[in-house]
Formats: structure tokens, C-alpha cells, sequence
């Protein structure tokens, strides 16, 4: 089942998606639900605090009214992808697509996970019970698929690109696939499959924009 909320403010606008399952614990139902409406709480509250304090800041001359219009409103969307959901396991992200001022907005991924038939969570760790290596094995494949993936995105082709690339790019991509939980912390799976999702500024600059590995179950 699908719940939604478009409770907006005089300041924020508000279109969220999340899903409730069947067969499942409670706890992992208002888990999702809680996360979701953390976020559209402290969306609510952001948005007012910067728009006052816009209106409360201007100069003379601007044209800040201390209210926003509907188009000027800070707007926040949360929707949901389900990569499986069955009798067996639930694997989905939560998206998260918000903007409260400033330069551009901001994009976050959560993931969950969960075995219905045992009625828990599953953890990275579990999904990878059989490898005590696993983080290496993750690490390593990540960064040669996110290499190959951004020097197609680039478009590396001369001196100058590949000294950028190494610059400002590389540092980026080993420092967040350091062989850490953390760092792998947001994936979905399948039965041949697992993909990992980075955040914003995790493994390449902004304007790169998300960025993703899916790695094969051997």
C-alpha cells in the first residue's frame, strides 16, 4: 500500500510517496514512516527559518515579500523505487528531492531491506555472511566500475582531461569507496545482484550527479 502527504506550509511544498507492506513487523513499516516524516519535518522547518531570515535580511530595493507564492515555495519530494518485493524479500530505495535554498537542491537515497519470511532486517554483513572480505571485494569492484563509468561520463580524452580527472575526481571516488560498512551502507538486491548507491559528494563532485554500482552475486 502506498501512503501519501502533501501537507505543505506557507513556506514548503510537499508531495511524498512511501510504501506500507503486508507481511512485515510493524517496526519496519514505522521505521520507514518515521525516517520519511523526520525528513518532511525538518524540510518544513528549514524552509521557513531561511525564508525569514531572507525577508528579515533584505535590502532596499528587493522585492522579498514575507510571504513566498505558490512558485516560490521550497519544495521537497520523496518518492520510492521497489527493486523486489514478494513473499520473500523487500529490497527499495527512498528518494528524496528537495531544495531550501542556495545554489541547487539536494538528493538523498535510503535504502531498505528486509526478509519477510524471518521477519528482519537485512544488513549488509548478512547479505554477505559467507565473505569475511567482503568490504574489500565491494571496494575494489567499485572503484574500477565508477572509474569506467566516469571516464566515459567525462569523456577523458587528452592530457588535460586525464589531469583533471585525477585531480579532482580520483581522490573523491577512493575516499568513498574506502572498504568501510559506511560507505556501502545504501543498496538494493536481487538474486544475482546487488547495487550500491553513493550520495552527493561521496565518490565525484555535484555537477557529476548520482552515481551507482551494481555488482554481480557470485
Amino acid at each position: 500500500e502506498e501512503k501519501t502527504n502533501k501537507d505543505g506550509t506557507a513556506y514548503a511544498t510537499i508531495d511524498v510517496s512511501y510504501p506500507e507492506f503486508k507481511n512485515v513487523s510493524s517496526i519496519f513499516n514505522k521505521k520507514i514512516e518515521d525516517l520519511v516524516m523526520k525528513e518532511v519535518d525538518s524540510h518544513k522547518e528549514i524552509s521557513e527559518e531561511n525564508w525569514v531570515a531572507r525577508y528579515e535580511t533584505k535590502l532596499p530595493g528587493d522585492t522579498i515579500s514575507e510571504f513566498p507564492t505558490k512558485e516560490e515555495k521550497y519544495q521537497l519530494s520523496v518518492s520510492w523505487e521497489g527493486v523486489q518485493a514478494n513473499d520473500k524479500f523487500i529490497s527499495i530505495i527512498i528518494i528524496f528531492n528537495g531544495y531550501t535554498g542556495g545554489a541547487h537542491g539536494y538528493d538523498n537515497i535510503i535504502s531498505f531491506n528486509y526478509d519477510v519470511l524471518n521477519k528482519k532486517e537485512i544488513t549488509l554483513s548478512s547479505l554477505f555472511s559467507s565473505d569475511s572480505t567482503y568490504l574489500k571485494t565491494i571496494s575494489e569492484f567499485s572503484r574500477k566500475d565508477l572509474e569506467k563509468q566516469f571516464r566515459k561520463r567525462l569523456d577523458i580524452k587528452t592530457k588535460d582531461d586525464e589531469v583533471n580527472f585525477k585531480d579532482s575526481v580520483v581522490p573523491m571516488m577512493l575516499g568513498g569507496t574506502m572498504p568501510e560498512e559506511v560507505n556501502f551502507s545504501i543498496f538494493t538486491f536481487v538474486p544475482d545482484a546487488v547495487t550500491f548507491y553513493f550520495a552527493q559528494y561521496q565518490v565525484a563532485p555535484y555537477a557529476m550527479g548520482g552515481s551507482s554500482v551494481t555488482m554481480p552475486r557470485s
